[in-house]
């Protein structure tokens, strides 16, 4: 967030690399809320607890003195931030609540890729 402030950037897309069902419309959907929003922070809606997925969203670079702030208090949760600077959920990310966090969950993941293959939408 630092380098993109620093480089005239006014925000930064976060992704999470457990997330991989999550395509360039989805980004582009925040990007757009993002833009939209009064305070710009906007993450991917999701059912579970949270119901929002703070790694599948857009902070502005004037988020930034929170996170250091969150840090340096021993915050670590991202979800603290979103809520912290009270962002807003974005309906229709598609891909934000698929979580790959084990070998059962790529292979969940590998078939539904593999289906998408096999039954290409018309």
């Amino acid at each position: 967030m630092l380098h993109a402030g620093k480089s005239g950037y006014d925000a930064v897309a976060v992704l999470a690399v457990d997330l991989p069902l999550v395509d360039a419309t989805s980004i582009g959907a925040l990007a757009a809320a993002s833009a939209e929003s009064e305070g710009g922070v906007v993450a991917a809606a999701r059912t579970g607890d949270p119901d929002f997925e703070p790694l599948c969203a857009v902070y502005p670079v004037s988020c930034l003195a929170t996170v250091v702030e969150l840090l340096e208090g021993g915050e670590r949760a991202a979800q603290a931030l979103f809520q912290t600077v009270g962002g807003v959920r974005v309906q229709g990310a598609s891909g934000a609540s698929v979580n790959v966090n084990s070998a059962a969950d790529l292979a969940q993941v590998a078939a539904l890729l593999q289906r998408d293959v096999d039954e290409p939408s018309q």
